[in-house]
């Protein structure tokens, strides 16, 4: 079948007791039926070990999403050194590494939860695409729209959205057209909705902004990005926090004290958080392209998502979502630490993406938090 990989997905190889970041904390790894009947078959006290992880369920590695009981102290896994890379679970195996198949084809990307995928998707904003070649699947197909004529027309769709991303050389051009793609995204939920099926079609991303440009020029208030200081209190004080994170994702956890403890005031009103949005702006203008970069990057991943839900608004304003929370998480780092630059950014997107992107009742909660009107 037709195999599409992102740019720089053979790139990556795992720092291993190099990443500052590690995997090895902080997650409940799922586990397939061949893991579980893989470690049953173990003896003595590696078996032992392997029940704790499991919490005698065999369902789930790490259940407690604490460190993993087989991380060494030099940052290396004792299962992966013991047994080889091919006994770990699935999951481990895999990450970052993430595929998707739609029937005709299937993608394959590198996680941004991962840091070093993180500081290899900044590296390439000026050639991430997707290439294509011949292969076997590597994953099951999780869909079962077999509307191929759909599919085609929201890959187009994308390819449009994502063409027109790579426009925004600046925040105020950020701005508007994160804007547009929230209408954008309710214009084409509502026609469908209408069972009119060829708004895709009729009306590109594209085209359609060159229409809301009228009543929303650029640098207009009105706008999805960055949100009000009132959405910002909203979606931080949502299931995206919880104090547990002391414990479980602890580097999470400080950023998101940064906000509680330091700059929640400052931020209670708009002119508080314009003051410090506009200020990292100014100083760091070339970082639009790196959070539009961060939003093609989303929509490579998520927006064909619609192929199956048809949540046109749902899966678009999740990642407006994740753009600003990352970009405000910025601004406070920034404030914080007196510079910002890539390994920064890079920090601040796999630590957000890691707790936000995976845990459906998380993103359910935020999603109640948008109000979606344009």
């Amino acid at each position: 079948m037709e195999i599409r990989e992102i740019s720089f997905y053979h790139e990556f190889e795992c720092l291993a007791g190099d990443c500052p970041e590690n995997c090895c904390h902080g997650w409940v790894i799922p586990l397939e039926e061949e893991d579980v009947l893989r470690f049953q078959k173990e003896k003595s006290l590696l078996k032992l070990k392997l029940i704790r992880a499991t919490l005698f369920t065999g369902e789930t590695f790490n259940p407690y999403s604490g460190t993993c009981p087989f991380h060494q102290a030099d940052g290396l896994c004792e299962l992966q050194l013991k047994k080889g890379h091919d006994f770990l679970p699935e999951v481990c195996r895999m990450y970052p590494r993430f595929y998707r198949n739609y029937g005709p084809f299937e993608e394959h990307y590198a996680d941004l939860s991962c840091i070093h995928a993180a500081e290899l998707f900044l590296s390439h904003l000026d050639d991430l695409f997707l290439t294509a070649g011949e292969g076997e699947s590597l994953t099951p197909m999780i869909f079962t729209n077999d509307d191929d004529a759909y599919l085609k027309l929201l890959e187009d769709s994308r390819e449009d959205l994502i063409r027109t991303f790579r426009t925004a050389d600046s925040f105020d051009r950020l701005a508007f057209l994160i804007t547009a793609a929230a209408s954008y995204a309710r214009s084409v939920q509502d026609s469908y909705l209408n069972r009119e099926t060829d708004y895709l079609l009729r009306i590109p991303f594209s085209a359609y902004c060159e229409t809301f440009r009228d009543g929303h020029p650029e640098g207009s208030s009105a706008r999805f990005f960055p949100f009000s200081s009132e959405t910002i209190r909203d979606l931080m004080d949502s299931s995206l926090f919880h104090p547990r994170l002391k414990q479980t994702d602890p580097s999470f956890y400080k950023m998101c004290m940064l906000y509680f403890e330091t700059y929640k005031g400052r931020m209670s009103s708009n002119n508080g958080w314009e003051e410090l949005y506009l200020s990292f702006a100014g100083r760091y203008p070339e970082l639009s392209k790196a959070y539009a970069g961060y939003f093609i990057y989303y929509l490579y991943l998520y927006y064909l998502k619609s192929y199956e839900d048809y949540s046109f608004r749902k899966n678009t304003l999740l990642g407006i979502i994740h753009l600003n929370l990352v970009f405000m998480l910025s601004v406070l780092r920034e404030k914080k630490e007196g510079h910002f630059d890539a390994a920064s950014l890079s920090s601040v997107i796999s630590l957000y993406n890691r707790r936000a992107c995976f845990n459906a009742n998380v993103l359910d909660d935020m999603y109640k938090c948008i109000d979606y009107d344009v």
